[in-house]
């Protein structure tokens, strides 16, 4: 979970799943865009994602500061999140509504030339939702991640 793409999207998902105002109109627009985005091209259009997801970011204060407490966790654990906190695709299908979860494409022989990304499919999945916070709500794999954050720095207060 090292690469920082990824510690991006956690730290969003993190952010969302703690808002507490409601996103305007068009902010959930724009996430939707974000998300179209990350669905066609994640790894080849990150830059250019990641500054507009910024920009998104910045147009709302409370999730400015959820965000930047996430990353400032995550970058404490040089984004080393234990596997056990990370979703498996069964626990997403479960998780998102059916009608907004991706659906699995068809079968292959041999192996895939892709690892599959539960982080970015949840993240496109909820940025594509109608009300992206509400579906982050969820998604039990943050809270786990934000009970390893938590931990993880007051175990770093407390060992000086």
């Amino acid at each position: 979970m090292n690469s920082p793409d990824t510690k991006v999207r956690v730290a969003l998902l993190l952010a969302l799943k703690y808002l507490e105002s409601p996103l305007t109109p068009n902010q959930k627009a724009a996430l939707d865009t974000i998300g179209g985005q990350l669905e066609l091209d994640p790894v080849g259009d990150w830059e250019f994602i990641q500054k507009g997801l910024m920009a998104i970011i910045g147009t709302n204060a409370s999730l400015k500061e959820l965000y930047q407490t996430a990353i400032t966790q995550l970058d404490g654990v040089d984004g080393n999140i234990p596997p056990d906190c990370l979703p498996t695709a069964e626990e997403l299908e479960r998780e998102l509504s059916q009608e907004s979860y991706l659906e699995v494409r068809g079968y292959f022989e041999g192996n895939a030339d892709i690892k599959s990304d539960e982080i970015l499919n949840a993240t496109v999945v909820i940025l594509r939702s109608d009300n992206p916070t509400a579906e982050a709500k969820k998604l039990s794999f943050i809270e786990k991640i934000q009970k390893f954050l938590n931990s993880s720095t007051t175990q770093g207060k407390s060992n000086p």
